[in-house]
């Protein structure tokens, strides 16, 4: 009898010790980017912030750039003109160090309904932001160097 209870005891003490850690659930915010950016940079990212379509991206670009030569984790995105969706690109470095740009499209199929689409460029070089070459504004490219 004494073996039957040290083995259920046993087996009730490696359960709960076994058993999946509590996981600290993502923020959501309800914004599918800022979601996402979160999700693959982390929380405690620097939030270097949003630039609206037509806005200037200076301070936002100063704080990636800083965030850069501190290799601190961080990111920010730039809106352009979509034709029936918001359309955006956003510069993210990793706590590992790993530079991406993500493309988001809330809707790429256009239509009715949200069907967003997310696609993520490694980069091996810096992020640089370039003039566009068909209209104002800039946008965000992988240097080669």
């Amino acid at each position: 009898m004494r073996t039957v209870l040290a083995i259920a005891a046993a087996t009730a003490v490696g359960l709960c010790a076994c058993g999946p850690a509590d996981p600290k659930p993502a923020p959501v915010s309800g914004n599918p980017l800022r979601d996402e950016l979160v999700m693959l940079v982390g929380p405690d990212a620097l939030d270097c912030g949003f630039v609206l379509v037509g806005t200037d991206p200076a301070n936002a670009w100063s704080c990636a750039e800083s965030a850069v030569e501190n290799a601190t984790p961080h990111w920010f995105a730039i809106q352009f003109e979509g034709v029936d969706s918001d359309v955006w690109q956003a510069s993210m470095l990793t706590s590992a160090g790993q530079r991406f740009i993500l493309k988001y499209d809330s809707n790429y199929m256009g239509g009715p309904g949200l069907m967003p689409r997310f696609s993520r460029d490694t980069c091996n070089g810096r992020v640089v932001l370039t003039q566009l070459r068909t209209q104002p504004g800039v946008e965000l490219q992988c240097s080669r160097r």
